[in-house]
């Protein structure tokens, strides 16, 4: 299905690309915008990490489907019924979709955080549209089920690709008695060898260092590079942890070159930092991405409290020291009426306007985020340069009136030599250059 051009956001594009430009975002110019639904079904829908293709799970004829922008073909295969030992499998109920670093493959899970599913790591190959269970350990179903049984299973879960080797990561729990908590955790891979994912093999146990059980896992809400990131060099993993207890969130890097473990922040350090006293409410870290000066900044969501005017945010964290910095200060707001309702010279709630989702450009200096409120009668894509300072811009705007919502969990970026892709807030922006 091709996309059909609307000429009221071609307009609005070719009025702010040089805006864009000239605020530090590469040399990458705006072209186009639209929304994914035309695609496809969006809450789950995600970009190849090459911005050809998109991927996405179809809840009516339950099939993962993809899309080529190049072909302008969709492609919509059955999930398997069975795994390899003949147990009934569940993969149509599952986790976010992650490609791999050369967009042919798909790693996915079953849903064991939300369902409380048996989860094990699963390759979808887009080529030949083939999944294989690449960790099975012959069982499947419900854990409810399984404890009653007494059938013995481990949980595999969140893959994340390794950018350069193709080595697939994924953290394992491992049930076990007479410890703290119920399970073991540890982050394990799948080493590449030229294309084919070999047996798992341990990189570090991380059981003694968590707070709680389970607490390494992929947010519902994706953004930034989601839970889980490597650095630029692709020798460090910076991860969230994360409870129910929101005392217990914190901030890791894992040095892969000597699998050494560091705490470089925990909640307290960003606790109402950047937040007006009227604004009672408790940010839950929920996704990160590495700068390319080798800091971090990550968003941080309430899920406590329903209705509050300001309940998403980012914070820039300093590796070297720990110090947390908000990206986007709402202190200085005196009350909710105001940060609905006072507009700068251009009718853009300059300091307010409430960042929704974000993810960073390919020059890990630049934030691209969606931000609106009840004051603006446009919906923004917008940037800010975290690592050379400057005002935050905006990328393209949307009349609220004309803006097209569709449920969306994460937040993706693909792109090539010439044409970068992003997928945000249900649309799908597309930069040439």
């Amino acid at each position: 299905m091709r996309f059909v051009l609307c000429t009221l956001l071609l307009m609005l594009l070719g009025a702010t690309v040089t805006t864009a430009q000239t605020n530090g975002f590469a040399d990458w110019t705006l072209v186009d915008a639209q929304p994914a639904s035309e695609v496809g079904e969006t809450r789950q829908m995600v970009l190849s990490p090459d911005g050809s293709q998109l991927a996405w799970n179809d809840s009516t004829t339950i099939d993962l489907c993809t899309y080529s922008f190049d072909t302008e073909e969709t492609i919509c295969t059955d999930y398997p019924d069975n795994d390899p030992d003949g147990n009934n499998a569940l993969l149509n109920i599952h986790d976010t979709l992650f490609w791999s670093p050369d967009s042919t493959r798909i790693a996915l899970t079953e849903e064991f955080f939300r369902e409380l599913l048996e989860s094990d790591i699963w390759l979808y190959d887009v080529a030949s549209s083939t999944f294989t269970d690449l960790t099975n350990d012959d069982a499947s179903g419900s854990l409810i089920r399984l404890d009653d049984y007494d059938v013995e299973y481990i949980i595999d879960s969140y893959p994340i690709w390794h950018p350069e080797n193709g080595d697939l990561y994924f953290f394992r729990y491992e049930p076990f008695e007479g410890g703290l908590y119920p399970f073991r955790t540890a982050l394990y891979r799948l080493p590449n060898n030229e294309g084919t994912l070999g047996e798992p093999e341990q990189i570090i146990e991380l059981t003694d260092q968590m707070p709680r059980a389970n607490a390494i896992f992929n947010a519902q809400h994706r953004s930034l590079a989601g839970s889980v990131a490597f650095s630029s060099d692709a020798t460090q993993l910076a991860i969230l942890v994360r409870t129910a207890f929101v005392e217990d969130s914190a901030i890791w890097i894992l040095d892969l070159t000597d699998n050494s473990v560091t705490e470089v922040a925990t909640f307290p350090a960003w606790d109402d930092l950047g937040m007006p006293e009227w604004e009672t409410i408790e940010l839950v870290p929920q996704g990160l991405a590495w700068t390319a000066d080798g800091n971090l900044v990550f968003s941080a969501i309430d899920e406590t409290t329903l209705g509050a005017p300001i309940t998403w945010t980012v914070y820039h964290l300093s590796v070297a020291d720990g110090n947390v910095t908000p990206v986007f200060d709402f202190s200085d707001v005196p009350d909710a009426s105001s940060y609905y309702g006072d507009l700068d010279a251009d009718g853009n709630v300059a300091n307010y306007a409430y960042p929704r989702t974000a993810i960073m450009a390919p020059d890990g200096e630049t934030l691209l985020y969606f931000n609106f409120n009840r004051g603006l009668d446009r919906i923004n894509l917008s940037g800010i340069d975290l690592v050379n300072g400057g005002e935050a811009f905006v990328v393209a705007s949307i009349p609220a009136d004309a803006f097209v919502f569709t449920r969306m969990d994460a937040v993706s970026m693909g792109y090539g030599e010439d044409t970068l892709r992003l997928l945000m807030y249900g649309y799908v922006f597309t930069f040439t250059r």
